[in-house]
C-alpha cells in the first residue's frame, strides 16, 4: 500500500519571508503563514479560529518568495509535513516541531510594486 504525505494551504504571510540560507543554487527560506476557520458558536457569537504555518522554500522558489512576497501576501502552498526533533540545551527536553515544505507556491497578489512592498 502507497503512503501520502501532501498539505495545502491558502493563507496571508504573517511577515516578510526570512533567507535562512543563499547559494548559487538558490536561497532557504522560512514563510510564516496564517490560515483562518471562522465559525459560529452554540450562543450564536461569530469566532475566528486563526493558525500559524511555518513554510519552508527552497532554490528558484525561494529566490521568487525573497523578491515578490511581504508581510500579508496571500499565498497558496503544496507541499510534504516535515518534522524536526532537537534536545533543548538547558532542560535537556527533547522538542519537536513541524514545518511544511513547499514544492508549489502560487502568488495570488500581483507583482508588487517595489516602493509599495518597502513600505509595508
Amino acid at each position: 500500500m502507497t503512503s501520502l504525505n501532501q498539505v495545502t494551504l491558502l493563507g496571508y504571510l504573517g511577515k516578510d519571508p526570512e533567507a535562512l540560507k543563499v547559494t548559487k543554487q538558490g536561497s532557504f527560506v522560512r514563510l510564516s503563514l496564517a490560515t483562518t476557520k471562522k465559525y459560529q458558536t452554540a450562543k450564536q457569537e461569530f469566532k475566528e479560529d486563526i493558525q500559524w504555518h511555518t513554510v519552508y522554500v527552497n532554490n528558484h522558489l525561494g529566490n521568487a518568495a525573497l523578491e515578490y512576497l511581504h508581510k500579508g501576501s496571500r499565498v497558496y502552498v503544496s507541499g510534504e509535513l516535515r518534522n524536526q526533533a532537537w534536545q533543548n540545551k538547558e532542560t535537556q527536553a527533547r522538542q519537536f516541531a513541524t514545518g511544511v515544505y513547499a514544492s508549489e507556491i502560487i502568488f495570488l497578489d500581483g507583482k508588487p510594486d517595489k516602493q509599495s512592498s518597502k513600505a509595508a
